[in-house]
Parts: structure tokens; sequence; C-alpha cells
């Protein structure tokens, strides 16, 4: 990571590759990138192009305040690309301890159809038949 970053509108930035795509990034393909505005025909085309590159800008002093263009940061402002980038730079000495979800595999088994909270329990019952009895006098 020695020097592999683009200086774009007063800003130092950091670009790498979506695992959608087959190339590498490069700094010439990265500028490209940053200064096209394209030709697209379909909307799934220009989703495509832009999902092709993720732009990481780190904040010098807190690296937690890091941005990233991908869906988890927009969601969660922490994703593994900032992490990682601020790992190869050297911004924290151990590794963060993070509670992320962050491609996490599915668990094995059949899904459950209802939760708990949903069940009915057997004292409610009882309750909602005296509930729904209506005496006429």
């Amino acid at each position: 990571m020695n020097d592999d970053y683009i200086e774009y509108q007063n800003k130092v930035i950091y670009m790498v590759t979506s695992t959608d795509v087959t190339y590498e990034a490069t700094k010439e393909g990265c500028r490209n990138y940053l200064n096209s505005t394209g030709p697209w025909a379909t909307f799934k085309e220009y989703l495509s192009w832009n999902d092709s590159y993720k732009i990481i800008e780190i904040n010098e002093q807190v690296w937690e305040l890091s941005e990233c263009s991908c869906q988890y940061w927009e969601k969660n402002y922490i994703c593994k690309h900032v992490i990682g980038i601020s790992f190869k730079l050297s911004k924290f000495d151990t590794f963060p301890a993070l509670d992320l979800n962050i491609e996490q595999n599915s668990k094995r088994g059949r899904r459950k159809i209802a939760s708990s909270a949903l069940q009915r329990n057997s004292t409610e019952s009882g309750r909602l038949q005296n509930a729904n009895t209506i005496s006429l006098k």
C-alpha cells in the first residue's frame, strides 16, 4: 500500500475493486472511474459500473470516522474495506475487536417458520376464550 492512493478533489482516497469484476484496480482505471459520466444504456449497466470500485476515504486522525462507498458502510458506518485499509496503513496497533456480521455464513438447517414471540402461550388461550364470550341479559 505504499503510495497506492489517488488525490481527488483535495482528498486522499483509496480504491479497491469489487469481487464481481475480474480486473485489478490501477491508478488509470480509478481515475477513469472517478472522471467518467459514461453513456449507460440501462440502469443495470449503471449499477454494475457503480459497484465495480469501492472508494475509501481514510480519516487521518480517527480511523473509525473513515468513509467507504459500499452498501454495508452506508448502513453501519463501518465495513471491511475501511478496517483493511486502516490496518495496512497501521492506524491501530492491535486489530479491533468489533462485533461485525460481515459476510456471515448462513446457519445449517431449515429456517424457523415462526419465532417464539409469535406463538401463543397455553395460559393466554383461557383468557381469550373468556374474553370472546358475550352474555346477553
